[in-house]
Order: structure tokens, then sequence, then C-alpha cells
């Protein structure tokens, strides 16, 4: 289920404020409840951030994994998730790069016996609750800087 627009929107390479991703995260929120996942999964600083929010709202265990991205493949550079057998498991990021990342995320947690998996993200479509299913990629989150270095 994707988010609809809501107020000023940022265009493409343009800054989310706080208080927008902070709404769009409440709107979200009782879906994420009516789920009733047993553990908030960030991937990512996006991920540990939105899982912080929501964790305010409705808290759960919040785990973290550290994936780097290359053009159709995933690498994990860090794992904590810990024993997921049996859990329903919201998976926060703020976009998945491709189809076939999507997939290996997917299996990589299947092959942890996760329950059931529903997948959320801060910026794009295709996948089960977006935040700014509206907006690119290439949008500039509220903690990200467009300066190099």
């Amino acid at each position: 289920m994707e988010q609809s627009q809501t107020g000023n929107q940022p265009g493409p390479g343009q800054k989310i404020d706080f208080a927008e991703l902070f709404n769009r995260i409440k709107v979200l929120l009782p879906l994420v409840k009516g789920w009733n996942p047993d553990i908030f999964l960030a991937l990512n600083p996006a991920g540990l951030v939105v899982c912080g929010i929501l964790n305010t709202f409705f808290p759960r265990e919040v785990r973290a994994i550290s994936i780097l991205y290359g053009r159709d493949q995933m690498r994990v550079e860090w794992d904590n998730s810990g024993d997921l057998m049996g859990k329903r498991v919201l998976v926060v990021t703020d976009h998945y790069p491709n189809q076939p990342t999507l997939f290996q995320l997917e299996h990589f947690l299947k092959m942890k016996h996760v329950l059931s998996l529903v997948k959320m993200v801060v910026l794009g479509k295709g996948v089960e609750y977006s935040c700014f299913p509206e907006l690119p990629e290439n949008t500039l989150l509220p903690w990200e800087t467009d300066e190099a270095g």
C-alpha cells in the first residue's frame, strides 16, 4: 500500500524535511500496527532513522544490517539481524536500487527462516509501504547533504 501525496512536496534532487518524513511515517503507522511485526529490521542509516521513529510510536526490537549495492548485486557488510526464525519482520530502508537486489535481500532473509516479511521504503515504489512513492531516489533525505565530501 503506497502513501498518497501530502502537503508541499520536494521535487527531484530536493531535500525532504524531517517534519514531512515524520508526517508520512505517522500516516503509515496504522498499517504497520495492523500487520503487527515482531521486529523492525533497519537497512543502512536511513532504515535506522525510520525504524527509530516507528519505534517511538510502536515499540519493537530494532535490528540492523549494513548492505552495499552493486549493479545487480548486494553485499552484506555486517549483519545484526540475529535469529529471525518464525518472526514477522518489517524491513526498512531508503530505497531499493533494482529488482534483482530486492530479490536477493528477500532470499537472504528467507534463508533466516522469517515467518513473513514486509518491506518499507522512504523513496519510491514497488514495495508494500512507501513514505514518498511519488519521489525519485535522488531526492535528499533530511540528514543528507548535496555537498561532496
